[in-house]
């Protein structure tokens, strides 16, 4: 009997599907299971496939560092912009609610102060042997 052959041609959405997964740490054998994948296919598919190889390595460190800046301006306070929409109300007669409609749209700038347990965090793992809780 002749050995199965293993897809290993994917769509261009399943590729992304594969490397969000894989950079949230989800090894290859769940990733086949939870996209309902032949086993081994993705391990064949980047044997074939080098640019697909070195975006499963690479797609875990984005993450890292995305994480890693999102406590970096934690720890240090950042300036948001919102939108604040802000409404009239039409009244009809005849009816007790009011309609609302869409007077204007207000941009106003926030400060998000900066958050010391962030800091800590940032701070432990960055400067560990100056600032560990049980210092040597």
């Amino acid at each position: 009997m002749a050995k199965k052959e293993i897809k290993t041609k994917f769509s261009e959405d399943i590729i992304k599907k594969i490397i969000k997964l894989a950079a949230h740490g989800v090894n290859n054998e769940n990733i086949e299971n939870i996209l309902h994948i032949e086993k081994g296919s993705i391990e064949q598919y980047a044997k074939k496939s080098s640019g697909f190889t070195r975006e499963m390595q690479i797609a875990p460190v984005k993450i890292d560092i995305e994480v890693e800046t999102a406590l970096f301006k934690r720890a240090i306070g950042y300036e948001t912009t919102e939108d604040h929409w802000i409404y009239t109300p039409i009244f009809t007669e005849g009816i007790d609610e009011p309609e609302l409609k869409l007077k204007e749209i207000r941009k106003v700038k926030k400060f998000v102060p900066a958050d010391a347990s962030s800091a800590l965090i940032w701070l432990y793992n960055r400067m560990g042997e100056r600032w560990s809780k049980n210092p040597a």
